[in-house]
């Protein structure tokens, strides 16, 4: 068992560069906080792209990082070794390094390597009152409900979720600090699901039911 608020890089001699595009984001403290933990790395010299898609080889080494499935660092970072490691554990379906992820497909994801169960007790808003909650597709319609019941993942001002869309690398950043800020705990036991996701069938959200 692990918290992401547990596994920080204390370094006193270690010096962060500054971040350029992310003043006044919406997302830039949070940005800040990860990138200076060691989590997530710059897409260029001192630039994050936040809202430029999120791949999956970004997402596994942030995930590596976290479960310490890999050592890497900001500076010698192997993307496809990264991703290799992701599906070999289990969390990350199958395809291509430089694939970009859906929000419906980041919520399964992160239900494959995370305890999440519906608290009903929380005060968020009712995955039913998004207009667009229809729109999920069946085979992650579990897991897109337990996020948002749980306050992990959120609807945009026009109360959708737009679970189609591809994720950000900002929006990415805030799941992940949202996690992190009710210390939850990812539990590498708990992936267990290797059902690729551009491959899913009715047969196989039965079988896993």
């Amino acid at each position: 068992m692990l918290t992401i608020i547990a596994y920080v890089f204390f370094c006193n001699s270690c010096t962060y560069a500054v971040i350029e595009d992310i003043e006044n984001h919406w997302c830039e403290n949070e940005i800040k906080s990860m990138y200076e933990s060691g989590y997530i790395d710059l897409k260029e010299e001192n630039k994050f792209a936040p809202d430029e898609q999120l791949t999956k080889a970004e997402f596994c080494a942030t995930v590596n990082r976290i479960l310490k499935y890999s050592e890497s660092n900001n500076t010698t970072l192997d993307w496809e070794k990264e991703f290799a490691i992701g599906i070999e554990k289990g969390y990350m379906p199958i395809g291509s390094a430089d694939d970009t992820i859906t929000r419906e497909e980041a919520c399964v994801i992160f239900e494959r390597i995370t305890d999440i169960t519906i608290d009903n007790t929380l005060e968020f808003a009712k995955y039913e009152s998004f207009t667009d909650y229809k729109n999920v597709s069946i085979w992650a319609e579990k897991a897109v409900k337990r996020m948002v019941i749980n306050g992990k993942i959120v609807g945009y001002t026009d109360n959708t979720l737009k679970m189609k869309n591809k994720l950000t690398r900002a929006e990415f950043v805030m799941i992940m600090s949202r996690f992190d800020e009710t210390a939850k705990q990812l539990e590498s036991a708990r992936v267990n699901k290797k059902i690729p996701l551009n491959a899913i069938t009715i047969l196989d959200v039965l079988n896993t039911i």
